[in-house]
């Protein structure tokens, strides 16, 4: 029978393994006791980085400080979480780039709530959000409702009624020049290659289904792809949603 560490011992562990990073996160730990174990499992991790590794962690705790009542207690002390927990501190630890490091941050918050408790797919999902580039995350991130605000905004359609554009985008779905509207009067925006190329790139994530396009969409032409967007890249949205 394995012996599960105690949260006593894992306080006892940090504070003896870390003493840097253990004044950084004492006080979640005494707000809130279900930490001490992700939290002492990950010391060795952050002792490999040394100082690089304490600032990185102390980064993320305390982004876990602010949104501490975000996380619930049974969520938190399930071994789905202790696993995540552990590859989003590494993948924190060695991201050099800020916005993809918040966007760690966020996911791990989502997945402390509680979203799509059935999920079991994050590895899967953790590996998107190391691949992704920003201009992926651009072009996923107009199925969070950038299109529609755009369309609303503008009181113009893509060949959808304002009244049954979100019925439509999701039963026929966009083709690119669709896609490209949702940028429209952006600073920066891809060129419609890039954007065809991005779309691509999303489809082989499995965050978007994409196909030919043969015409069925309103207003589109028989050039390019038309893309939906998958069951999968919902999630993937939900997950990273700040």
């Amino acid at each position: 029978m394995k012996q599960e560490i105690s949260k006593k011992s894992a306080k006892e562990l940090i504070v003896k393994n870390s003493s840097i990073f253990a004044l950084t996160i004492i006080p979640l730990i005494a707000s809130n006791q279900f930490w001490a174990i992700p939290l002492a499992l990950s010391i060795g991790l952050i002792n490999t980085w040394g100082d690089w590794g304490s600032a990185r962690a102390k980064e993320l705790t305390d982004y876990i400080i602010e949104h501490k009542d975000e996380f619930l207690a049974d969520v938190v002390e399930s071994d789905k979480f202790k696993s995540i927990f552990l590859n989003i501190m590494e993948r924190h630890m060695k991201e050099v780039e800020e916005k993809k490091r918040k966007m760690f941050r966020d996911y791990l918050r989502n997945v402390g709530k509680g979203i799509h408790p059935k999920f079991n797919y994050h590895s899967k999902l953790m590996n998107i959000l190391d691949q992704i580039t920003f201009e992926e995350l651009d072009v996923i991130n107009i199925w969070n409702g950038k299109l529609q605000q755009k369309l609303v905004e503008k009181n113009k359609t893509i060949g959808y009624s304002l009244e049954n554009v979100d019925e439509k985008i999701e039963e026929i779905g966009l083709n690119e020049h669709q896609v490209m509207f949702a940028f429209e009067n952006d600073k920066i925006k891809p060129s419609e290659n890039e954007l065809v190329f991005i779309l691509k790139a999303l489809g082989n994530y499995g965050l978007l289904n994409t196909a030919e396009n043969n015409g069925a969409a309103v207003g589109s032409g028989s050039d390019g792809i038309r893309v939906k967007i998958t069951v999968f890249g919902k999630i993937f949205l939900d997950f990273i949603k700040p």
